[in-house]
């Protein structure tokens, strides 16, 4: 409302587009959009991208879908339904350190290869990947000090400190190697 009037500001904003030839926005997926991180980046990003949202469970909101990204098929149909992606954030997957094998398995190992392999098929341009300090977490003293005599870089090699640390490093290789294969 503005001075009593209603106004339709997205109808618009959306011919301000078409009539100025100005891009419409780009499309941005964020898995695990229920938890912390994703829910305060689905707020951030409203303003600069058309935001689509994945979790497994939680409250779904508008453009937010539940499905088990661990399952290849339900992931690969709801892409489809979705329609052009043009960015991934990948937050989905469990981050307890005390969560058992089996799980962590299903949650993050599978998931990550589901979103990585859908990237793909249906041309994303980049997936952006959340790393875990879990990573190197296995080396003595960090993240004070390590058997090296000095703080842990990301340049030094991965020592995980559980099945969630082992996953994050799965989905790093993985990463690497769709953006070396794929260019995602």
């Amino acid at each position: 409302m503005l001075a009593g009037k209603n106004i339709d500001f997205e109808r618009i904003r959306s011919q301000l587009i078409i009539k100025n030839n100005m891009p419409a926005k780009k499309h941005v997926l964020i898995t695990g959009v229920n938890g912390l991180i994703g829910s305060v980046l689905q707020t951030a990003l409203a303003d600069i991208f058309e935001v689509i949202g994945l979790d497994k469970a939680g409250v779904t909101k508008r453009k937010t879908f539940i499905v088990n990204l661990s399952d290849y098929n339900e992931t690969r149909n709801q892409f489809k339904k979705i329609g052009p992606i043009d960015y991934i954030v990948h937050l989905a997957g469990n981050a307890s350190a005390e969560t058992p094998w089996e799980i962590i398995f299903k949650d993050n190992f599978q998931t990550a290869r589901n979103i990585y392999e859908c990237a793909r098929e249906f041309r994303v341009k980049r997936v952006i990947l959340a790393g875990s300090t879990h990573m190197f977490g296995g080396y003595k003293g960090y993240p004070n000090s390590s058997p090296l005599g000095r703080k842990i870089s990301l340049n030094d090699p991965p020592l995980s400190d559980s099945d969630y640390g082992d996953s994050k490093i799965y989905a790093e290789t993985l990463a690497r190697r769709y953006y070396d294969q794929h260019k995602i």
